[in-house]
Order: C-alpha cells, then structure tokens, then sequence
C-alpha cells in the first residue's frame, strides 16, 4: 500500500513540475518576444537618418572645426562624477 501512495506522490510532483516546466517555456518565449522588440525600437531610435532629421529640427547643424578646438579642454570632475571604490 505505501508503494501505491508513493507512486501516486511521485507522479503528483512529475505533474507539478510539467506545469511549471510549460510555464518557465511560456515565459522564455514572451522575453524573447520582448527582446526582439526592443532591439528593433532600439534600432529605429538611434538610426543615423532619423538622429539627424532631429537634430536638424532642433537647430543643431555640423561641427565646425573651432568648436571642436573647445571640446579638447579637460571637463571638469565634480564629487557627483567620481565613481565610488570599496
């Protein structure tokens, strides 16, 4: 008798893990899904065609060459920007 309770123990948690196996598949395959959406978002927003038509839009033209002899001066490092070291 406690072989027949065994086996239907066992046959309960091999029930329990199918379900949550197909539940574990389940949600595999919506991350995936999720993923592959956000690379394609991720493409559309930093297409070089679509940078520029804002950036057009906003004013913002080509660098000149004395304004890149401005962006070779050092930044400077404010206590906000240094990263933490334990």
């Amino acid at each position: 008798m406690a072989g027949f309770f065994g086996v239907m123990h066992l046959k309960s948690d091999v029930t329990s893990l199918a379900r949550e196996r197909l539940q574990l598949v389940k949600e595999q395959h919506r991350l995936r899904e999720d993923v592959r959406v956000l690379k394609a978002e991720y493409a559309h927003l930093t297409s070089p065609d679509r940078l520029w038509a804002l950036a057009t839009q906003r004013g913002y033209g080509e660098l000149q060459v004395q304004q890149l002899a401005h962006m070779q001066a050092p930044l400077p490092v404010t206590a906000h920007m240094v990263a933490w070291r334990p």
